[in-house]
């Protein structure tokens, strides 16, 4: 049924999997199944939970009726996260995807602390289900079982075409269902045959998982919200691209602003000599950005950093400060020399880790200290020391 509406809607008009609005149609799609879905279990479980007193079949439906606001908030925040930039909201509304997915995660907390709570009364007055239509009752768990499994599939079918927050969100809401449905199947059949009543305890070690699972999305989805560093190796790719053009020396200070899934802004900073005309320079740079907005989907912004290959106290000051940092974690860039007749203005920039940070100007003075030392066998004369720290 899925597939027929995605040939309907997305593949009978050969709309670009690429494309935002065509990736949002795959969340539309997914939510209003998940929401008839979620519908029909809830009318069908709260039923058969209150004819044979199962408190963990009642809450399992009030469960799918709670995934059904799931569905809903994400439904509202596809249609919303479509909408274009606007003078309040020039990066757009893809965010909203966010906190859609976050709301998603706080039902499935609060779901479980209800569940918990009456799992417990459960197990403290001894209740008992009621065995005698043991069959039926088996079957409509089962059929539970099989829709959510269903549905857990449809979403992470759209979730990898889309990478949607929301859907991973919606993903995991199905893995608790299909997690708690066969908790109440274990339960339900070791009371018919073994005479062991586990419905409660059952019950309790499911909450604390959806609590376990619910805190984790919260975690996941707080996280981009935040601004959340980068994957490495994404931030490797991407320098490397750029040095692989022409008459760039260097790149450094990549950062990437996530504004949604799909939408991503970036700044850099490249090398290039300074004797280059300025106009090449606009050229190149004015490439980069247009093949990254054409093969990344990423707006890129680039800052020129001019580097002055020709200079001989350039060149033999700079290889000063690559030997005394060439065995530790630190690098720099944008070294340059303002000279004087009396004195000589040192300026770059440090890198160094987070995990030190809060060591930095310790870490400053010591190379100050050995740079002095270094500069003064070269030329004795005064220095001054402009270092900017960057972290990585």
């Amino acid at each position: 049924m899925f597939k027929i509406a995605e040939y309907l809607f997305i593949k009978r008009k050969h709309l670009d999997i690429n494309d935002y609005n065509t990736k949002t149609k795959y969340g539309i799609i997914s939510s209003i199944f998940g929401l008839i879905c979620n519908i029909l279990l809830c009318v069908f479980k709260v039923i058969v939970g209150l004819i044979f007193q199962s408190i963990a079949i009642i809450t399992d439906g009030v469960n799918n009726i709670t995934d059904s606001f799931a569905s809903i908030i994400s439904l509202i925040g596809f249609k919303i996260s479509k909408k274009e930039a606007d003078e309040h909201h020039p990066y757009g509304h893809e965010r909203i995807e966010y906190i859609s997915a976050l709301m998603v995660a706080v039902l499935i907390i609060s779901l479980a602390i209800i569940l918990g709570k009456n799992s417990l009364l459960k197990i403290i007055n001894k209740e008992t289900m009621d065995l005698s239509k043991f069959y039926l009752i088996l079957i409509l768990l089962i059929s539970s079982i099989l829709i959510k499994t269903w549905m857990a599939l449809i979403y992470s079918y759209s979730f990898k075409k889309t990478k949607f927050m929301t859907l991973k969100a919606d993903i995991s809401d199905s893995i608790n269902d299909i997690i708690a449905t066969s908790f109440i199947l274990i339960s339900l059949i070791a009371a018919k045959i073994f005479d062991l009543n586990l419905d409660g305890y059952l019950g309790l070690a499911l909450a604390l998982y959806m609590l376990f699972s619910g805190i984790k999305l919260m975690i996941e989805t707080i996280s981009p919200l935040i601004g959340e560093a980068p994957d490495k190796k994404e931030v490797d790719k991407y320098l490397n691209n750029i040095l692989a053009y022409d008459k760039i020396l260097g790149a450094h200070d990549l950062i990437l602003h996530h504004y949604g899934a799909n939408k991503i802004y970036a700044t850099v900073d490249v090398e290039m000599n300074r004797c280059l005309d300025i106009m090449d320079c606009h050229n190149i740079i004015d490439k980069i950005e247009r093949d990254f907005k054409n093969n990344y989907n990423i707006l890129l912004k680039i800052h020129l950093d001019p580097i002055d290959l020709d200079d001989e106290d350039i060149i033999k000051y700079r290889s000063v400060l690559e030997n005394i940092l060439k065995n530790s974690n630190h690098s720099f860039h944008d070294f340059r020399l303002i000279k004087s007749d009396d004195n000589i203005k040192i300026l770059f920039d440090l890198i160094i880790h987070f995990q030190e940070n809060k060591d930095k100007n310790k870490i400053v003075d010591e190379i100050k200290e050995k740079l002095l030392e270094k500069y003064k066998e070269i030329k004795d004369i005064n220095y001054e020391f402009i270092i900017d720290v960057d972290n990585i």
